[in-house]
């Protein structure tokens, strides 16, 4: 172990990746007797090492996802938006071709209750008319 400016008492790595000495350390009146008390010191410090590891994974995992998730939407997101103006244009020629089919069928309608033999009689007496 490596001497610190503690007199002697070794120090560690502490979780942000710093020194940390043990005097420092809440359980470091704990440790200071016999082998037992070095043989935690010892295990506590590589506890604390791996925490710090496993800590600085996943930091950086989770950095790392939403650095490929800013990624994929910068190069997503103009495709998408010129894929809705698409989709607008084509939503806009449907709403039209729509509202044709229903006056179409508005037409149609009207006229099947349109009588023709009185549109007959009306037309035979245009005729008799321009003919006197």
């Amino acid at each position: 172990m490596a001497g610190g400016g503690g007199g002697g008492v070794g120090v560690g790595v502490g979780p942000g990746g710093g020194r940390v000495s043990p005097a420092h350390s809440g359980m470091s009146m704990m440790m200071e007797g016999g082998s037992a008390g070095a043989s935690l010191q010892i295990k506590a410090r590589k506890m604390s090492i791996h925490m710090s590891e496993t800590i600085t994974g996943a930091l950086n995992d989770a950095s790392l996802v939403f650095y490929r998730v800013n990624e994929h939407v910068h190069k997503k997101l103009p495709v998408l938006v010129q894929e809705k103006k698409v989709l607008m244009g084509i939503r806009k020629d449907v709403e039209t071709a729509n509202q044709d089919m229903e006056d179409a069928q508005q037409t149609i309608s009207s006229l099947q209750r349109i009588e023709f033999g009185t549109i007959e009689a009306l037309v035979q007496r245009s005729l008799a008319a321009v003919q006197k």
